[in-house]
């Protein structure tokens, strides 16, 4: 098992599945981190921020995830963060179902993500790859048109100490590992355009 692990590390994976979501029409693709988060400590982070909603899932500081942006306002938002500095917060939807949020309809804990990749699909919908950055609290929503922005006070993380450190390194070591081991479960000739990818709905992240 670990010489497959081993392997599947060589491949660098973050690179080949954004390749294959180049290539396909669906996304679907699991998070994880890449090397290279000591500098996101460097990112100059603002007071406000544009806030994009998101339906179910939560961006953590470090992690990359793709999403599909399928709201008028979300598009936007994220267009018009590419022609700036690429940044931009996001905050989960209390309810996943509501259209329009508003400050009420979210939580108050968000994180900012840098937009590392836009990708137009052949459907014409659109999929952002974004990055965590840093925690922050939402403090308001100052304008709503063309899409939400909000005024945010960022929260320092606490340090670990030796022993929480060494555990939490330990931890996340035996997910990756885990993690690249189901890779290898999936049949070689399945790419993630495959429909019986489809159906799992905890490696989709759906519009927003």
């Amino acid at each position: 098992i670990k010489r497959h692990i081993r392997q599947k590390e060589d491949m660098k994976i973050p690179k080949i599945l954004l390749e294959q979501l180049e290539n396909s029409e669906v996304s679907i693709v699991p998070v994880m981190s890449i090397d290279g988060n000591a500098n996101l400590e460097d990112v100059d982070l603002p007071q406000t921020l544009p806030i994009l909603a998101l339906r179910d899932a939560v961006l953590f500081p470090g992690a990359i995830m793709p999403i599909t942006v399928g709201r008028e306002k979300s598009l936007k938002l994220i267009k018009s963060a590419q022609k700036g500095t690429n940044i931009i917060g996001t905050v989960t939807q209390l309810d996943p179902k509501v259209e329009d949020p508003v400050v009420a309809d979210l939580y108050r804990i968000g994180t900012t993500g840098r937009i590392l990749k836009m990708l137009e699909m052949p459907d014409g919908s659109y999929t952002a790859i974004l990055q965590g950055i840093k925690r922050f609290s939402l403090n308001d929503i100052i304008a709503t048109d063309p899409y939400l922005i909000g005024s945010v006070s960022y929260i320092d993380e606490i340090p670990l100490g030796a022993d929480e450190e060494k555990t939490a390194k330990m931890l996340a070591s035996s997910i990756k590992d885990s993690a690249l081991y189901t890779l290898l479960l999936f049949p070689p000739h399945l790419s993630i355009n495959d429909s019986s990818f489809t159906s799992g709905e905890c490696f989709c992240n759906k519009e927003y």
